[in-house]
């Protein structure tokens, strides 16, 4: 036989669990957790091209989403394998070439890439060159043979460029050098040449 205040606790139950049940997750927390991982896989693949990219889109092919999270990581781990700073410092150089090649309605591949090199070297040094080589074999999956050949030279003339300028450079300071220094030569001469012909005239008074 149950008592009034059993009866009581019995009916006070469901309303306990209900305040205790969990609520829903608004609809603008959904949508900005789905626009986080979409814009990750954004910049997985804005990071990978040519050879690169298709493999890791085969690959997800394959796998299905059992595997989504090692997918992720894998557009990633080209650029996770460097120093934080050489990372961002190369997905920018990647950005402006790709701007580059965009702006001039190229293809997006290894041609456009020479293009780009060879038009960067009338601005840059070597150094920076080779960032910008480094950078584009990051994202791809290399360079061809011939296209590495071309780079090497393309790098190469640049640094022989530079080396002829040092020297140009230090050849026009010796020269200044020494035209400065004649003409202290001759300041002085002519001072003593003054001091002398003045001296000689207090004597002949």
């Amino acid at each position: 036989m149950q008592t009034v205040g059993e009866s009581q606790r019995k009916k006070s139950e469901p309303a306990t669990v209900k305040k205790k049940k969990t609520p829903d997750i608004p609809s603008s927390e959904r949508l900005a957790s789905t626009s986080s991982t979409t814009s990750r896989g954004q910049r997985g693949w804005d990071v990978l091209e040519g050879a690169k990219r298709q493999f890791v889109e085969e690959l997800e092919q394959k796998a299905g989403e059992e595997f989504g999270h090692h997918i992720e990581r894998l557009k990633m781990i080209p650029f996770e394998a460097k120093a934080t700073s050489t990372a961002a410092a190369y997905k920018a150089e990647n950005d402006k070439r790709n701007s580059w090649i965009s702006q001039k309605k190229l293809p997006m591949d290894e041609s456009s890439f020479l293009f780009y090199l060879l038009d960067r070297a009338k601005q840059i040094g070597s150094s920076a060159l080779a960032k910008i080589s480094a950078a584009y074999q990051t994202a791809n999956e290399g360079i061809s043979a011939i296209g590495a050949s071309f780079v090497s030279d393309i790098i190469k003339s640049k640094r022989r460029e530079e080396s002829l300028l040092k020297k140009e450079v230090v050849k026009v300071t010796m020269e200044d050098v020494q035209k400065i220094t004649m003409l202290a030569m001759k300041e002085e001469r002519r001072g003593i040449e003054t001091r002398c012909w003045q001296f000689y005239r207090s004597m002949s008074c």
